[in-house]
């Protein structure tokens, strides 16, 4: 079982639109998503780690004991759709959680880094926070629609 756990929720607008479509593409697959309501960027640079250890201390706790620890963040290894679906069904035989984590628009703070199984990047570009939660669901629904041997071009 996946749970995405995200930082924060896009409000609207077509981002906000295409994750609750993935969200609803992704409902039969068993994929939980979860939304953190802290979030947000303060206006003084020097509150920026105290907000993601914040933020990280809050995920945490959502976390569960059998649970292993996939950051999705810009810093992780570069995987391909591939690789994410020989991940999810080797979790799947042996009955693995995963909770999937996207942090907040600031990242994470070193402290999560030391504690995740798995630091996965989406790309070497940089996206904003809340497109990164689309794309991040668009992939697990790719994935899922592959494993299940069901098409999935667009």
């Amino acid at each position: 079982m996946v749970r995405l756990i995200t930082v924060g929720k896009p409000k609207k607008g077509f981002v906000a639109d295409g994750i609750k479509e993935f969200e609803k593409r992704l409902h039969p697959y068993s994929v939980k998503l979860e939304f953190i309501r802290e979030g947000g960027i303060p206006r003084s640079p020097s509150l920026y780690e105290e907000t993601k250890r914040k933020e990280w201390h809050t995920v945490v706790k959502k976390i569960r004991p059998a649970e292993k620890i996939f950051l999705w963040d810009s810093r992780g290894e570069l995987w391909d759709t591939d690789r994410l679906v020989d991940f999810l069904k080797q979790n799947m035989t042996h009955s693995g959680k995963i909770a999937m984590v996207i942090g907040g628009p600031l990242g994470f703070p070193e402290e999560a880094y030391k504690e995740a199984d798995y630091i996965v990047s989406l790309s070497r570009f940089t996206f904003t926070h809340q497109m990164a939660i689309l794309m991040v669901l668009e992939q697990l629904y790719r994935a899922y629609k592959i494993i299940s041997g069901q098409p999935y071009a667009y």
